[in-house]
């Protein structure tokens, strides 16, 4: 299948939206724990790795990650932000489980 060559500004348009989507979501679970702050930047390194090095940068307490629910296949082959915080952090790491139905 070919590969289509989006404009510069649609590509930016919708890495916009992504990062507000995600802003939002992270300030809406944050809103739940007293005292949490949410920050939010880009990378090229893999998610969890850029959560880690922050988490050391700010001297984080506790690193609060969601699980999408992906089955044992779906994680292998897409990865696992959790799974890195889990298996790398020298933090604790909460993971809350997807919400289903």
């Amino acid at each position: 299948m070919p590969y289509a060559i989006l404009p510069q500004e649609m590509v930016d348009e919708v890495d916009s939206a992504a990062a507000n989507a995600a802003l939002a979501l992270a300030r809406e679970g944050a809103a739940l724990i007293p005292g949490a702050t949410v920050h939010c930047m880009r990378t090229t390194a893999a998610v969890w790795q850029a959560i880690l090095e922050y988490a050391e940068q700010v001297d984080a307490e506790l690193i609060v990650a969601g699980s999408r629910g992906l089955s044992m296949i779906e994680s292998t082959v897409l990865g696992s932000v959790s799974h890195g915080l889990v298996n790398h952090s020298h933090r604790p790491v909460l993971v809350v489980p997807h919400k289903t139905g």
